[in-house]
């Protein structure tokens, strides 16, 4: 999975620390990807997505700069989800704790994450919860979450997603199940996941 860069001559994701808020969290299903150019195999991919408040993080309109985060959806500690939780909570999980938690319950919440440059990209290299006395201002965005197990699954939210995200949702046999279509796996193909709105990208 590689980030995006930003689209248009909308301003940059400025790198250093900068306070985001998650507002988008989208469950993407069983995706392949490619290692050392060889297929890899399907694992269950979501996509967290941050607007920031911090200095130089707003566009011409005034609407915040946003960034997004693509994770593997596994409790395992050596994953890459777990450890960015753990530094959000700043404490460790237990394995009975984080495969109990509930990660739509972090919508709305605010962090602080790093963000560097890489190459002509710019992405979340580390968050950290707020530090003591810090006040969250107000989310801009509206919460959206969308997820492909059956008792949440939302259609109408996910016509709301961009095109190329909706595309990529479309190809894992989650999707393809809950719409009665055969839930083959799709050869492995790169792995450009990134939504199409107006900033800096990677969910």
């Amino acid at each position: 999975m590689k980030p995006q860069k930003s689209a248009g001559n909308f301003p940059q994701v400025p790198t250093g620390p900068q306070l985001g808020i998650l507002y988008s969290l989208i469950d993407m299903g069983s995706q392949e990807g490619t290692y050392q150019g060889k297929p890899t195999k399907p694992k269950r991919k979501i996509a967290m997505r941050f607007e920031l408040h911090g200095e130089d993080t707003k566009m011409d309109d005034g609407r915040p700069l946003s960034i997004g985060k693509t994770f593997t959806l596994s409790s395992s500690s050596k994953g890459s989800l777990r450890p960015f939780m753990e530094g959000w909570r700043g404490k460790a999980f237990t394995d009975e704790e984080f495969e109990a938690f509930d990660l739509r319950n972090m919508l709305g919440k605010a962090a602080i994450l790093t963000i560097v440059e890489d190459g002509d990209y710019r992405v979340i290299n580390n968050v950290s919860r707020l530090m003591a006395g810090m006040t969250a201002p107000a989310q801009h965005n509206p919460s959206l979450y969308f997820s492909l197990d059956p008792a949440e699954y939302d259609a109408q939210v996910f016509g709301m997603l961009s095109d190329k995200m909706k595309e990529t949702i479309q190809q894992s046999p989650e999707w393809k199940e809950l719409n009665g279509l055969p839930a083959e796996v799709p050869a492995a193909k790169t792995d450009e996941y990134g939504f199409d709105d107006l900033s800096d990208i990677p969910f």
